[in-house]
């Protein structure tokens, strides 16, 4: 419809009032229509508990830390608000007196707002003048009134709603027209939305003096932080993909690579529904990451947190290259309406086929679907107590089922038909895992789990490929060089990343996706941060060298042993220990000349 979004960074709110204005029939053409922000609203219910402290001094905004339970249902209840406003034309917010403000004038408190420029509200009054002449003596009382009802909040009848939009925007586009903003600042732009506010004031001074409105006054509520949305529903309506990543904001920059490998093997057929679970990442990284799918309609990228549904602060960590944020996908269930299943996935891995492939498989009545972990597995031969964990304090009926859950398919329907949640929670807290909610997962799920093609988590973990053939088993061996030929995905699942270590095996593939990705040189300078931070290796140590090195003093005792003991014999004891001797002196004179020369490093 009509609009004047492209405005947006001049006019502010009152875009939407524009848009409500030219569109009004789409909102079903009610008798009354009204404007609130999203963190202050009218106080409806006149016995509801005000706050302590006031958003400005001596006005009737009262401050609330946060939405308390009962305010949507004794403030904002239907019933609570047509009793308020019934027998009036317009409510507003309680005038404010400008003088509790260290401002004499509101003209002299407009010259101190960020960016604005007096010249303009004096433009403002002198145009309204010229347009509208019947409103000098209101522009009059206005400017020399003490008071003022802010924040361009108000709710008026159809009526008048559509006399004061006709009044309001006629002047505001008469003022943009005549003023030049090219050169302001990001909050000078924002002059056509404060003027706006003082058109509302202007005009309900005019009305209320040809006795031709009703008005009333209300206090505000001014909530310092708002609920986050407690669940989330699908974005899209048809064949769509639904993937969750655990994430933290230090592995923002790593989550880049995961998005653009997804974009690199999706289909224009599919739409792409991606859930960030987090508590942390900031709003910078949100928007960098949210501009990597801009010209890709059919994907979503979605940031949640589900803090409430899960207290990390009672998961014990073995594990220091573990994050409790991965343990947010037993939580899943609580939050994803409308979903019933989802794909969840790592930070640490690369795709390299259409994911769509992996949400089609059907898993039916499993509570989750993974891969068999081989490098877990392989570590019951090198670890000798795994292998009794396993069986014994995860109760599994058979080890070599253990599976990988950093990429898995989690079954919400069965999680909210089990309870699975609520069971799995309660393990971690009173249990001590060495791999969190993996090991919490395979221990209630066992054999139940449906079991992916290997293609679907490739392992990669801290390890040469001769190593891996000696120490996994063959049948696993077998499987796992047979995936490594064509890998649906790569997952570097141990401790040595491919972000910091370009080494590692396959981590070329994530460096060539890297580079295309908006966060390749803080990755890069990250790694060079890390270098310097660190003492820098010496070429061509000499080990043997480095080794008495931390003998020192012991070699210098045994030097002076054998000169002194050559002086009391003779023949070849006299020899050997001059020999002795020698070969100490030179010990000691390598290792004194290696602190020399190496002294700053």
């Amino acid at each position: 419809g009509d609009n004047i979004s492209k405005e947006n960074e001049k006019y502010c709110e009152l875009t939407a009032q524009y848009w409500t204005w030219k569109n009004y029939d789409k909102i079903g053409n009610p008798d009354y229509i009204g404007f609130m922000h999203y963190r202050r609203h009218f106080l409806f219910a006149p016995e509801y508990p005000h706050g302590e402290e006031t958003w400005l001094n001596k006005s009737n905004y009262y401050i609330y830390d946060y939405v308390p339970d009962d305010y949507i249902e004794k403030n904002l209840n239907s019933s609570v608000i047509k009793d308020c406003i019934k027998d009036y034309d317009v409510i507003v917010p309680k005038a404010f007196d400008f003088r509790n403000h260290f401002a004499k004038t509101k003209r002299e408190n407009y010259s101190k707002l960020p960016g604005q420029y007096v010249e303009n509200y004096d433009l403002l009054m002198t145009t309204v003048k010229n347009m509208y002449p019947e409103y000098d003596w209101a522009v009059e009382k206005f400017k020399k009134s003490n008071t003022e009802w802010l924040c361009n909040m108000f709710i008026m009848k159809k009526s008048c709603f559509f006399e004061y939009s006709e009044f309001c925007f006629s002047v505001l586009q008469k003022i943009n027209e005549l003023v030049n903003s090219t050169h302001y600042t990001k909050y000078g732009l924002r002059f056509l939305g404060y003027l706006g506010e003082f058109l509302l004031n202007i005009f309900l001074l005019q009305k209320i003096k040809t006795n031709k409105i009703l008005l009333k006054e209300l206090d505000l509520a001014v909530f310092l932080n708002m609920p986050e949305k407690e669940y989330i529903e699908p974005i899209f309506k048809k064949d769509y993909v639904t993937i969750a990543v655990p994430c933290s904001n230090f592995y923002a920059p790593y989550l880049s690579i995961w998005i653009q490998s997804m974009i690199d093997t999706s289909s224009s057929k599919h739409n792409y529904d991606i859930v960030v679970l987090q508590d942390d990442i900031s709003e910078k990284n949100q928007k960098k990451l949210l501009s990597m799918i801009e010209t890709y309609p059919n994907f979503s990228l979605r940031f949640f947190n589900p803090s409430r549904y899960l207290d990390k602060s009672k998961i014990v960590i073995q594990k220091k290259y573990l994050s409790t944020v991965s343990s947010y996908r037993i939580t899943l269930n609580k939050f994803m309406k409308g979903y019933d299943k989802v794909i969840v996935a790592e930070v640490d891995m690369i795709f390299k086929r259409d994911i769509k492939a992996l949400f089609d498989v059907d898993i039916k009545n499993a509570p989750i679907a993974a891969v068999i972990d081989s490098f877990h597995i392989k570590n019951y031969r090198l670890i000798p107590w795994l292998s009794d964990f396993v069986l014994e304090t995860l109760g599994m009926t058979d080890k070599y089922r253990y599976t990988n859950t950093g990429v898995m398919i989690l079954n919400i329907d069965e999680f909210n038909k089990n309870q699975y949640s609520e069971i799995l929670t309660e393990m971690l807290h009173l249990n001590t895992y060495s791999c969190l909610e993996q090991d919490a997962m395979n221990s209630l799920f066992d054999n139940t789990i449906y079991l992916l093609d290997e293609k679907w988590n490739f392992l990669v973990c801290d390890e040469e490929k001769e190593k891996i053939s000696k120490d996994m088993p063959a049948d696993l061996y077998k499987i796992w060089k047979g995936t490594e030929k064509s890998p649906y995905i790569i997952h570097w699942c141990g401790q040595r990343k491919p972000w910091n270590n370009p080494e590692e095996y396959l981590a070329y593939e994530w460096w060539n996706i890297a580079r295309r990705t908006p966060y390749y040189e803080e990755i890069v300078r990250r790694n060079l941060v890390s270098v310097q931070s660190k003492p820098q290796p010496v070429s061509n140590i000499n080990y043997p060298i480095l080794v008495s090195l931390i003998n020192k003093k012991k070699i210098l005792l045994q030097y002076w042993k054998y000169r002194i003991l050559q002086n009391f014999v003779i023949g070849k004891k006299k020899d050997e220990y001059g020999l002795k001797k020698k070969k100490f002196r030179e010990q000691y004179k390598d290792v004194t000349n290696f602190i020399r020369k190496y002294k700053n490093v």
